[in-house]
């Protein structure tokens, strides 16, 4: 016998609030390596740390120890990559396919001494990676939900319930964020998102 189309809306509406309340728990069990948030806005969380800018001394060209040391950084942080990418959903697949090619670039710049063209190619494939961090994905995913959201009601105005819970979702993700805990600034965010009819996508 099927359900009353009342009451498969209001099981949908329960559900989303149920997922919603957990979205405000604690913080979930933090992964290593690997996929976080999967079934939201899926993130990529790498042990090794990402080669940056700051490795380079200001204004100073790159030279070959600072070369080679970029470049070994990136293949570390790629080869942990590429070991996940058959676990890896498609967009993640693709960004670390694109470090790969980055990384190729540097390596080959590295075998002729040209240690310029080593460090940006490693510099680039990390920011590859980078992008689709947990720490970037949770950014992007806070900073969308605060420009969907509405400013608030004068006094003794009403904003919609969903309104109001999405107001609490990004503060408590941008919350997160400060915590450095990106999966649940995710899934909080994310949520937001959901409630403001945003398309999340990190």
């Amino acid at each position: 016998m099927s359900s009353h189309p009342e009451s498969r809306g209001r099981f949908a509406v329960a559900l989303l609030a149920a997922v919603v309340a957990a979205a405000c728990g604690n913080t979930p069990t933090e992964v290593e390596s690997g996929v976080v948030a999967a079934g939201l806005v899926p993130a990529l969380k790498l042990s090794h740390p990402l080669p940056t800018q700051a490795k380079l001394a200001p204004g100073t060209p790159a030279d070959s120890t600072a070369a080679n040391r970029l470049v070994q950084s990136a293949q570390a942080a790629v080869a942990e990559a590429e070991a996940l990418s058959p676990t890896l959903p498609g967009r993640l697949s693709a960004v670390v396919r694109e470090a790969a090619v980055e990384l190729g670039r540097a390596t080959r710049a590295l075998s002729v001494g040209d240690w310029s063209a080593a460090a940006q190619g490693a510099l680039a494939a990390a920011d590859e990676l980078r992008r689709v961090s947990p720490r970037s994905v949770a950014h992007s995913l806070v900073d969308a939900a605060f420009a969907a959201i509405p400013p608030e009601p004068g006094v003794g105005a009403e904003e919609p319930v969903s309104v109001s819970r999405a107001r609490r979702l990004a503060w408590w993700a941008r919350v997160a964020i400060g915590a450095g805990s990106y999966e649940l600034a995710i899934q909080r965010a994310y949520y937001a998102c959901v409630l403001l009819g945003v398309e999340p996508t990190g």
